[in-house]
């Protein structure tokens, strides 16, 4: 076990690289659905949205946790642009996330969908709203 006691800026950043190698590991080759959805659900996106697009790419990723992650990202906030040129430069890094996600989960087959994710209940509203510059494929919302 890791020995977290030191609080230095050099030992944080130690601790950091461990926890970032174990989380793309996990995320690279855990096979239970369920613990890929439960880590896609808690992590901070604010650390990294890698590991989100890792569990995706993941063969054992459950179709409900990808759309989960898709309707986690703010798509009603993207949506307002119609190009990526349009997007705030501090924005960029979200546009580019959600448009990669797009299309891994487009060109994928997923072995199941069995993890049900309903946006309404969690505080979502419509994907595709009337002003909405692109639009999401339906099977997505």
């Amino acid at each position: 076990m890791p020995d977290y006691s030191e609080d230095t800026p050099e030992a944080n950043d130690r601790h950091e690289a461990e926890w970032t190698a174990k989380a793309t590991q996990f995320c690279q080759t855990n096979s239970n659905p369920e613990e890929l959805h439960l880590f896609a659900q808690n992590v901070n996106w604010d650390f990294s949205t890698a590991n989100l697009l890792d569990i995706v790419r993941n063969p054992s990723c459950d179709f409900g946790t990808a759309k989960m992650i898709l309707r986690m990202s703010g798509l009603e906030y993207y949506q307002t642009f119609e190009t990526y040129s349009d997007v705030d430069p501090v924005n960029k890094d979200g546009w580019t996330f959600i448009f990669t996600l797009l299309d891994i989960v487009k060109a994928k087959t997923f072995k199941t969908s069995n993890i049900q994710f309903d946006a309404e209940a969690n505080f979502f509203g419509p994907c595709n709203l009337p002003e909405a510059k692109w639009k999401i494929p339906d099977e997505f919302c």
